[in-house]
């Protein structure tokens, strides 16, 4: 059955980079029952440096989907460069994208499913007192997750569903202008008590809420905010970035142009793939990281917006296969 394209922008992709792919894809398909829908080793060499801004990238990727169409969960490991981890310290406080949310039918269920996968990471899972329908847990390699029971927020296909990413910024109202008049988000009200549950004994100043369809970005600024590292790179563990995916080419391309007059910059120009795809990795004035993408639906498959077909697989193994050979003189040419 053919797959209709969105119809109108969406965030459809949040992304983590983690230190094993397999172990950090099953985790999340397992406890949330998001499905595996394909992966890739092919993401490495000059176009993938330049997107992501760092020397001599290579990675390699899982995707988990539910039932809404034009969305994924994207998994990085990388081989290079090498990934620091989150401090073991790490506070909702420090600057950067800071946490998953997630709503779900039965937060019951979702602890017993953590606690059949790993009894450690159930450990850590605990759940508001208040109420009982709030619980903070964290994915193998620790990043964040607040979770609310709330079947109502959930599609009748699926267990669970991403809902939308936490940031901690140094100014909340150029950060929100970003997101507004950038990217088409929407001021909401404070949906997910952020105010309440991460007041952090008087350190939060301010926070907003965003939406674009159906997700969320939580936007927050502290005092004495601890500052992501001068040398901070998209590939260290962690909430990367979302994705901003557009019903079009000539969607994507004018949103792009918008973005760039109002003073952002990208790592590079847009990549375009058969015509059919584009991507860019824009930067807010702060310099967060927002994925810009277009995908034709006869792609989604290859990228894991869909099931892959055995066309699919035969062409990520060819497509892997050039990235392995070309990656090699693209390092070779770097040392020279």
């Amino acid at each position: 059955m053919a797959m209709e394209n969105i119809r109108e922008k969406r965030v459809g992709q949040i992304a983590v980079v983690c230190t094993d792919r397999e172990r950090t894809a099953a985790f999340y398909s397992g406890v949330f029952g998001w499905e595996h829908a394909f992966g890739t080793e092919s993401f490495m060499g000059e176009m993938i440096s330049e997107v992501q801004s760092m020397q001599n990238a290579a990675a390699s990727t899982r995707w988990l989907i539910d039932s809404r169409p034009g969305f994924q969960v994207e998994i990085f490991q990388y081989a290079c460069p090498e990934s620091r981890p989150l401090p073991k310290d790490t506070s909702v406080s420090d600057q950067g994208y800071n946490r998953i949310i997630i709503a779900t039918r039965s937060l019951a269920d979702v602890r017993d499913r953590v606690t059949g996968l790993d009894p450690e990471l159930a450990a850590a899972f605990t759940v508001d007192e208040a109420d009982g329908k709030r619980a903070l847990g964290r994915d193998p390699d620790g990043v964040l997750l607040e979770i609310f029971e709330r079947p109502d927020w959930v599609p009748a296909a699926d267990h669970s569903v991403m809902l939308g990413v936490g940031v901690t910024v140094n100014d909340l109202e150029l950060f929100s202008e970003d997101l507004v008049q950038g990217f088409s988000f929407q001021p909401e009200a404070d949906l997910f008590e952020h105010a309440q549950h991460w007041d952090l004994d008087g350190h939060l100043e301010k926070c907003q809420t965003l939406k674009l369809a159906d997700m969320f970005v939580v936007a927050s600024q502290y005092r004495h905010s601890r500052q992501r590292p001068d040398d901070y790179k998209l590939g260290d563990i962690g909430i990367r970035k979302f994705a901003d995916f557009h019903p079009s080419m000539a969607a994507f391309k004018e949103a792009y142009l918008h973005t760039c007059g109002l003073g952002m910059r990208s790592n590079c120009v847009p990549q375009i793939t058969r015509g059919k795809g584009a991507v860019v990795y824009q930067n807010t004035h702060e310099g967060f990281s927002v994925e810009m993408l277009y995908l034709d639906t006869s792609l989604w498959g290859l990228f894991g917006f869909a099931r892959a077909t055995w066309l699919d697989q035969v062409l990520d193994t060819i497509a892997t296969w050039k990235a392995r050979r070309e990656y090699r003189k693209y390092v070779t040419r770097g040392e020279g």
